[in-house]
């Protein structure tokens, strides 16, 4: 007999229903099918209305798909299909609405379903909506694992009602990589924060009989974070305030400490200075005091702090074992192999030092904010710390300064580990045993997180994680160059050697690219009239491919492709390759021009600067590769993009009248109308995301960004050191060809 959980109340307007759509649209996922029940007039378009809404377009129209039978909206935090299946003649006619890929890649929300209810997945919220004497009785049943949730959205109503934010208007905010939730509560002028973080069972055991969240010790429920941040307040530092809280359900209330989290910062270009000072000088307050053992709680009882041992960062570092070990590796671990790494491991960590503090362990830029109106170190707001243990001092200065989500410029690493040693006051044998703290903790996080985004990739579908992984791998190579890790670093040289080998650029490099390949290729005509334009070939070669080799060259290993014309076969293509950090942004629904492909990619392509890349442009190279010319050249102080030229006259496959003007001092001008200019672009750039802050929605060029960039003084262009050819017509396949296949090409 399958699960159902039942809750049934009355709206007293129309508000409340656009309120219950706010709540219902928290908590949907990818997946999830709701299906609407009621007379004409009872308010299930207004309910679907306010669930689209509060996903993230506040003023969409939302039309009744009455007449459309099916109105899909994509551009939210989950994509929803609203069906009406009122003048549908058979049940399998949801299956040509699309219902099947509305159930694999987003929410479902279904007006008149009665003649789908042989279809209807085990795993579905039924609303039933009834006018009822001025009011609206709404029945709420959830359905097989909709029971549990339903059951959790009821109690955490009861928690707000409890604690007088009942009637606040509740937004979704991002997230962790964890289990937990958040929404922004706002009632007239105040604001608070919603964590709904769940109490979890240990797991299965993995070793000694203990799970793994006993043995890395982990938090099971928010008591710790309520100890912590308690502590935090008392020494003067800024965790928020607790306002109410159910720990047995794992509903806290919290202080909203504002918008200014670091990684926002960073992304936006912001002056970073003083939040580092600030952030610094907080963990200057924190390891000067001696940990407590135990820390009290509110009810009378304390808390007290796990340490953070062996036991712990051995099972943590074999995360990399785990996870990213078979994304980048083909063969099997060996038992010995796997042995081997631990023993390495132990031997390394016999030499960390006993001093021990107390450490936050996610203390890095998503979980800090900058609260300018504060003083001193309260300026660095603190989020996120639930998993403290007692540990080596190093541990949360490592995460501050090799964050594994955003580049911190080898320079500002440095100085502020200069200024955390002077804070200190660490001379000689003390400051030695510091670095080899630093680089042991650095490693072992490293390794953790390695396999840790590969696990919220693969498992949990998270795959934006992926791009992070060039930079955590740098991070990993080059804490293994101290002496303390030459036997970890010994098992990499022997077992994962190109980890190792690769270039040092752990800070400021741009290794990300997106391929645009989603047009329609018309103008090869005949060549891709049975495939996309990306796989035409050139000397047997597909063009993408062509392309590939050039991003292999200059080690850009997290890649975003766009799809639309054949997208399953260029998809397919691609995913032959194996490469562990490619991603596709599907455009079938809509091809959306080259600003408004790269523009719904963003979130894939991380906060950094990124290389854009059309697959018609094949180039011979000068001396240096023309990708890392770019790379050297980009500042991201001064540039929204920098293009990659090419002589207009004389390049294969370009008879246009040229497109930019070159100065001296790097930045470029486009042709006025009418007349002509030395220089055309390769379909070749590097970009950064704030270029694409307040540009419209759909399709658009990336030339009106170009445009916007050049009037600010902010586009900057590099003259390509080689021979580039266009290749975007048979003539110039052909063409192409025969340059290729000469003497030295």
């Amino acid at each position: 007999m399958s699960r159902r959980q039942i809750w049934q109340f009355d709206l007293e307007s129309e508000a409340g229903t656009i309120a219950l759509g706010a709540e219902l649209a928290m908590d949907l996922r990818i997946g999830d099918c709701l299906i609407l029940k009621g007379d004409l007039g009872t308010g299930k378009t207004t309910l679907a209305r306010a669930i689209i809404r509060a996903l993230g377009r506040p003023d969409e129209e939302v039309p009744s798909p009455s007449f459309t039978l099916v109105q899909s909206y994509e551009d939210l935090r989950i994509p929803v299909w609203h069906f009406d299946l009122y003048r549908l003649n058979t049940a399998r006619e949801i299956f040509e609405l699309g219902f099947e890929e509305a159930e694999e890649t987003g929410a479902s929300l279904i007006e008149w379903p009665q003649i789908m209810a042989a279809y209807l997945p085990p795993d579905y919220l039924e609303i039933e909506l009834e006018d009822a004497k001025n009011k609206r009785r709404v029945r709420l049943t959830g359905h097989g694992a909709w029971a549990p949730r339903l059951k959790r959205i009821r109690a955490l109503n009861g928690f707000l009602r409890d604690a007088g934010w009942q009637n606040a208007r509740r937004s979704w905010m991002q997230g962790d990589a964890s289990g937990r939730s958040y929404e922004k509560l706002q009632t007239g002028v105040k604001t608070a924060v919603l964590m709904n973080a769940p109490p979890h069972d240990d797991g299965p055991p993995v070793r000694d009989g203990k799970s793994y969240g006993k043995l890395a010790h982990l938090a099971r429920d928010m008591t710790p974070f309520c100890a912590i941040a308690a502590y935090l307040r008392n020494i003067g530092l800024s965790a928020p305030q607790i306002l109410a809280a159910d720990l047995s359900q794992g509903f806290l209330l919290l202080e909203d400490l504002g918008d200014e989290v670091y990684a926002s910062r960073l992304a936006q270009g912001k002056a970073m200075d003083a939040p580092y000072e600030m952030a610094l000088k907080a963990l200057c307050i924190l390891h000067e005091r001696r940990v407590p053992e135990y820390l009290p709680l509110n009810d009378g009882g304390s808390y007290r702090l796990p340490e953070y041992d062996n036991q712990a960062f051995e099972i943590e570092a074999e995360l990399l074992l785990d996870w990213y070990w078979p994304h980048v590796n083909t063969r099997p671990l060996a038992a010995h192999i796997r042995q081997d790494y631990l023993n390495c491991w132990r031997a390394s960590l016999a030499k960390l030092s006993t001093k021990k503090t107390l450490v936050l362990r996610d203390y890095h830029s998503p979980n800090l904010i900058w609260l300018e109106a504060r003083a001193g170190a309260a300026r660095a707001g603190i989020i996120d710390f639930q998993d403290a243990v007692t540990g080596p001092p190093a541990y949360d200065l490592v995460s501050l300064l090799q964050d594994a989500r955003v580049d911190v410029p080898r320079a500002r690493e440095a100085a502020l580990r200069q200024a955390y040693i002077k804070n200190a006051n660490l001379e000689g044998e003390a400051q030695d045993a510091f670095w080899r703290d630093y680089a042991l903790m650095g490693a072992q996080r490293a390794a953790k997180i390695l396999g840790i985004f590969v696990r919220l990739a693969r498992r949990d579908g998270k795959t934006e994680y992926l791009k992070h992984l060039p930079r955590v791998e740098a991070c990993l190579a080059r804490n293994l160059a101290h002496e303390a890790l030459a036997p970890v670093e010994r098992w990499f040289k022997i077992n994962m050697p190109m980890l190792i080998s690769r270039p040092q650029t752990v800070c400021g490099p741009i290794d990300t690219a997106m391929i645009l390949a989603a047009g329609l290729g018309t103008r090869m005509g005949h060549l891709s009239a049975k495939r996309p334009k990306p796989l035409v070939e050139v000397n047997g070669i597909a063009l993408i491919d062509h392309v590939l080799a050039r991003l292999r060259d200059a080690h850009i290993s997290h890649i975003v492709v766009n799809l639309h014309y054949r997208a399953d076969q260029l998809r397919r293509h691609l995913e032959r390759k194996n490469m562990p950090h490619l991603q596709f942004s599907d455009e079938r629904g809509a091809l959306l021009d080259t600003g408004g492909g790269v523009k719904k990619a963003l979130s894939q392509l991380g906060a950094g600067a990124f290389f854009i890349l059309n697959t018609d442009s094949i180039w011979r190279e000068g001396e240096e590769t023309n990708l890392e010319r770019l790379r050297r050249m980009w500042s991201d102080q001064a540039m929204d993009f920098l293009l990659l030229l090419a002589p207009a006259h004389g390049s294969l496959g370009y008879d246009g009248p040229g497109d930019f003007h070159l100065r001296a001092d790097g930045r470029i001008q486009r042709r006025a109308k009418g007349e002509t200019a030395k220089y055309a672009h390769t379909g070749i750039c590097i970009a950064h995301p704030r270029a694409f802050a307040d540009c419209p929605e759909g399709a658009f060029s990336l030339n009106l960004l170009w445009d916007r960039a050049s009037g600010a003084g902010r586009l900057y262009g590099l003259a390509l050191e080689g021979e580039w050819m266009h290749v975007g017509t048979p003539q110039s396949v052909a063409a192409a060809e025969k340059k290729l296949q000469e003497p030295g090409a």
